[in-house]
């Protein structure tokens, strides 16, 4: 069900809105440095042969220091790596929205997102530019008024949230394209059901719901 706060004296209906959070799980690898040995002629000489014994286990001891090192250096990487893609995962899940708990002003943007719908099929025709001065109209040139839990042009009244799309005769769009200012008129209805899936009903010759989306992708 959608929660609805009632505040104003114009008696503007808001949705609260909530954010769901996603966690992400990152696996860690790790790397290693393999050492190589050192080979030693056989024509060195018996005498030097513990000095040579010793520098071999020297240098096989600043390799293996080499090793650790390196190791480390892969553990802090992957470390770093892990909290940057955990920074990552948050914002991701900042961005995500509840369709079935937003704003007054989220609904109507989430709405204007998907007025082509009605546009393209009732306004930006070829046959209507003709008539009205081949103005191109956009979804600001439309008032979107909440109409509470009822509405459409079937009278619907249930859980979701109606509102009404009425031209703007007073925008610069429906001036040049000849529209009185003393009128309105109602272009569609929109509703977001109980799913939180946003539907259209562009006419009441075809007074059924089509759903357009059902994630918010309005900017």
């Amino acid at each position: 069900m959608h929660k609805i706060i009632t505040a104003g004296i114009c008696g503007l209906t808001i949705l609260s809105l909530a954010a769901c959070g996603n966690e992400s799980t990152h696996n860690k690898t790790s790397s290693s440095v393999s050492t190589s040995s050192v080979a030693k002629s056989s024509s060195q000489k018996h005498h030097s042969h513990k000095k040579d014994s010793a520098s071999t286990s020297q240098t096989s001891s600043s390799a293996t220091s080499d090793s650790t090192s390196s190791a480390g250096s892969s553990n802090s990487s992957n470390s770093t790596t892990a909290a940057s893609s955990s920074v990552a995962g948050t914002t991701s899940s900042a961005n995500y929205i509840d369709t079935k708990n937003l704003t007054n002003a989220q609904a109507i943007n989430w709405i204007k997102a998907h007025m082509n719908v009605v546009l393209d099929s009732q306004y930006n025709t070829a046959e209507n530019q003709a008539t009205n001065h081949n103005v191109t109209f956009t979804a600001n040139d439309f008032d979107y008024v909440y109409n509470g839990h009822s509405g459409g042009w079937d009278g619907a009244s249930d859980d979701a949230v109606y509102y009404a799309v009425q031209e703007n005769h007073n925008s610069t769009n429906m001036q040049a394209a000849g529209a009185d200012p003393a009128t309105t008129h109602l272009a569609a209805w929109f509703r977001i059901n109980r799913d939180g899936q946003l539907q259209v009903q562009k006419s009441v010759a075809n007074p059924t719901w089509q759903t357009i989306s059902t994630t918010y992708d309005a900017n």
